[in-house]
């Protein structure tokens, strides 16, 4: 599937939880291997927020 996530003008429940919660998130995402697209849509809000760099090309 090829989408691109829009994110909504009202905050997500990702975007409205403290930094610590959504690393945590983050890193338990991984260790169970998500869905890609759901790991995603973490980095990118972890990315809005200067708690991780992405690569961007």
């Amino acid at each position: 599937m090829n989408y691109y996530f829009h994110p909504s003008p009202r905050p997500s429940s990702l975007e409205s939880i403290s930094d610590e919660e959504l690393l945590n998130i983050y890193k338990l995402a991984l260790e169970a291997q998500a869905l890609p697209d759901f790991i995603e849509i973490v980095r990118e809000i972890l990315d809005s927020r200067d708690l991780i760099q992405t690569e961007k090309s």
